[in-house]
C-alpha cells in the first residue's frame, strides 16, 4: 500500500469520526496520533476492504464483530476491535498470536494463538456466516486478508516504543 493510499484511508476514517486525537497544523507534530486505537482502526480498514468508498462502513462492521463463543478467550474482549487493541497494546500478548485474519465476503474474523506453548493452538472466531439462498459465494470461496505473527509483534513493539517516546528505526519503503 502506498503512503498516499494510506493517507486517503486516514482521511476517510477521520472525517467519519473513527480516528481521534488530531493535532491541527501541517508538517511534523500535526495530524492523527499513532495510538493503539487509531492504529488498530487503520489496520482494520486495510483488512476489511480495498475500496475507498467502503472503508468507513466495512471497517465499523468488522470492528464490531462479536466472538462466536461469547468472548475472546485470549483477551477477554467482546468485540473484534477491542481484542485487537488489547493485542497491539501488549507486546507480550502479541507474541502468542500467530495470525489475525478477516474474511471479506462473509464478514468474519479469526485470531489464531498459542496456548501453553507453541504446539498448542486455539482460535477465536468472530461473526457468524449466514448463508442466503441467493448468495453468489459458495462456502470456502473467500477473500481473506491477514497479518502474520511477525507483523503483529512488530506493530505491538512499535506502538509501545511510540508511547514511550522512543524513536522508531528509519524505514525506506520498497520502490
Amino acid at each position: 500500500m502506498t503512503p498516499d493510499s494510506l493517507y486517503e484511508r486516514q482521511r476517510v476514517l477521520t472525517r467519519g469520526g473513527y480516528l481521534t486525537g488530531a493535532i491541527a497544523g501541517k508538517g511534523p507534530g500535526s495530524g492523527i496520533r499513532a495510538t493503539v486505537p487509531n492504529v488498530t482502526r487503520l489496520l482494520l480498514s486495510t483488512l476489511a476492504t480495498d475500496a475507498l468508498s467502503e472503508i468507513e462502513a466495512r471497517t465499523r462492521k468488522v470492528a464490531s464483530l462479536k466472538p462466536v463463543d461469547g468472548k475472546c478467550p485470549l483477551t477477554g474482549e467482546l468485540r473484534f476491535q477491542n481484542a485487537l487493541e488489547k493485542i497491539f497494546g501488549s507486546p507480550e500478548l502479541a507474541k502468542s498470536v500467530l495470525r489475525i485474519e478477516v474474511r471479506r465476503e462473509d464478514v468474519g474474523a479469526t485470531i489464531t494463538h498459542a496456548i501453553g506453548g507453541p504446539r498448542s493452538l486455539d482460535r477465536t472466531d468472530f461473526g457468524k456466516r449466514e448463508r442466503r439462498p441467493d448468495d453468489p459465494f459458495p462456502p470456502g470461496r473467500q477473500i481473506i486478508a491477514w497479518l502474520d505473527d511477525s507483523s503483529i509483534e512488530m506493530i505491538a513493539r512499535h506502538l509501545q516504543d511510540i508511547a514511550a517516546g522512543v524513536p522508531l528505526p528509519s524505514h525506506t519503503p520498497p520502490k
